[in-house]
């Protein structure tokens, strides 16, 4: 996996999961530090959780976590599992 999708895989366990509740600020620069790694792979998972609408832009304040309603993640979350799905059958397709 790479540093890039475990900083992803991270951060959206800890905002789904409440580590990081809504409103929380995230910083380039801090999430480097706790990741221990540069700011890029950091830019680039936030790019990933931005696109997803886990992160957002507050004009003045930066990116901070969106506000996410419990149907919002069960939305998200049975999206994943249609998706996974999909690749599982799809994977089986070319097993040998």
């Amino acid at each position: 996996m790479s540093l890039i999708q475990q900083v992803y895989e991270e951060l959206r366990r800890q905002i789904l999961e409440g580590e990081l509740p809504s409103g929380t600020r995230l910083t380039e620069t801090k999430l480097a530090e706790t990741f221990n790694t540069s700011r890029t792979p950091v830019r680039e998972a936030l790019a990933l959780l931005r696109n997803e609408g886990l992160v957002c832009h507050k004009p003045g304040i930066g990116l901070v976590v969106s506000e996410v309603s419990i149907k919002d993640i069960e939305e998200l979350m049975g999206i994943r599992r249609v998706l996974e799905e999909y690749a599982l059958d799809q994977a089986i397709d070319y097993m040998t």
